[in-house]
């Protein structure tokens, strides 16, 4: 069946040009899953026309941050008093049920990204908030985003999030803790993740690496995870130099800015997705 979309403009790319451009009152024909015209005015017969003279017809985006669990939750894990998200000791220490079971992560996902859908977005790279964790995701949480994902049509790139250091409240000041144990448990439930469900339901799930932020995994976590990562073939990504906090940790900790404590880590490469790079140069305020 042969289906013909008319928009007020359309995005396209021009082969001669050697860019995509704007076509005013265009027309877009798919035929199955193939698109078999982009232009100004198809010239064969179709068997359906969509009339979207009102509207954009473009390629699908990307979000490449892609907020996926916390849209609709996410303000009732802060303490309504302290006015502050800082866990308490025992909360990470002690093993009680997580904050969200998975029905409600599940209607988070949906809520997210049927947002982002009808935001156009048809390829998502998953963000999960870390607020509410402790060393890693629950086992069943990134299957249910991909559940949510296969219902809505998404293309996902999905990750089970790691970290080897926590921090936590005690009176008015924060303490760390790092367990290099928990920080690979969580590398190895990713690996495991990407290994079983790689290239499913149509090619439109795969995973990526997700050390959480840079300032909570280990440098022999960090070197562990690129390893793996070049073994799987698959991108890493991860929280970066988003916070005067975490650059003054590094400075004071190696002596470097974040950028170099990556390359000399041997991370930096290919296939690395840093997020907010806000301070990229190490100095609180100078990007």
């Amino acid at each position: 069946m042969k289906t013909k979309i008319k928009g007020r403009y359309v995005v396209g790319y021009d082969d001669h040009a050697g860019s995509h451009v704007i076509i005013p009152n265009g027309e877009v024909v798919f035929e199955d899953n193939e698109i078999v015209y982009v232009g100004k005015s198809y010239p064969g017969s179709v068997d359906n026309v969509l009339d979207r003279t009102s509207c954009l017809v473009s390629p699908g985006f990307i979000n490449a941050h892609a907020l996926v669990d916390t849209s609709i939750f996410q303000y009732i894990t802060f303490d309504r008093e302290r006015k502050s998200s800082l866990r308490s000791k025992q909360y990470v220490f002690d093993q009680e049920e997580e904050v969200f079971d998975r029905q409600k992560i599940l209607d988070g996902a949906r809520h997210s990204m049927l947002n982002m859908v009808r935001g156009g977005s048809t390829t998502i790279l998953g963000m999960t908030a870390g607020v509410f964790k402790r060393w890693n995701d629950p086992d069943w949480e990134p299957e249910t985003y991909m559940e949510a994902a296969v219902e809505l049509g998404l293309r996902a790139y999905l990750s089970h999030s790691y970290r080897s250091d926590m921090s936590f409240g005690v009176d008015d000041r924060v303490e760390k803790v790092r367990d290099e144990e928990k920080g690979r448990e969580g590398l190895e439930k990713n690996v495991q993740f990407i290994e079983k469900y790689q290239g499913s339901f149509g090619d439109t799930i795969r995973g990526l690496l997700m050390p959480y932020t840079l300032d909570t995994v280990s440098p022999d976590l960090l070197k562990e995870t690129r390893r793996e990562a070049d073994r799987l073939g698959v991108g890493i990504r991860m929280h970066f130099a988003q916070s005067d906090k975490e650059i003054e940790e590094i400075r004071r900790l190696y002596d470097k800015t974040p950028v170099e404590y990556l390359a000399d880590l041997g991370v930096l490469g290919p296939h690395l997705l840093l997020t907010h790079t806000l301070h990229i140069a190490g100095n609180f305020g100078t990007p």
